[in-house]
């Protein structure tokens, strides 16, 4: 591989790495500030995913996909329920599958 195309493939790896995990601080962020929100994580009670979805968008004015944000609290182990998707995170967990 020619050098110029590994520093671009290594500095999009770690700008994506860096886009993650400020993320995944907005979202704890958003949580933590939240205290009704913060009190049923602390208490282990899942979360609302949809309730949530929306509240985050509103509040933060931030366009996130539900597969991205699943992801986000999967990967800070904070619970969740999915009311209206059925089969939405077995969708998720699939597409994972696939990828590796």
């Amino acid at each position: 591989m020619p050098k110029r195309l590994l520093q671009l493939c290594s500095y999009h790896s770690w700008w994506s790495e860096f886009v993650k995990e400020c993320f995944q601080q907005i979202v704890r962020n958003y949580i933590e500030s939240n205290s009704a929100l913060n009190t049923g994580i602390l208490c282990y009670e899942p979360i609302d995913f949809e309730e949530f979805h929306k509240q985050i968008k509103i509040d933060l004015n931030l366009k996130i996909a539900f597969k991205k944000l699943m992801h986000c609290l999967n990967y800070q182990y904070f619970t969740f329920t999915l009311r209206s998707r059925k089969g939405a995170f077995t969708s998720v967990m699939r597409a994972k599958r696939r990828h590796k």
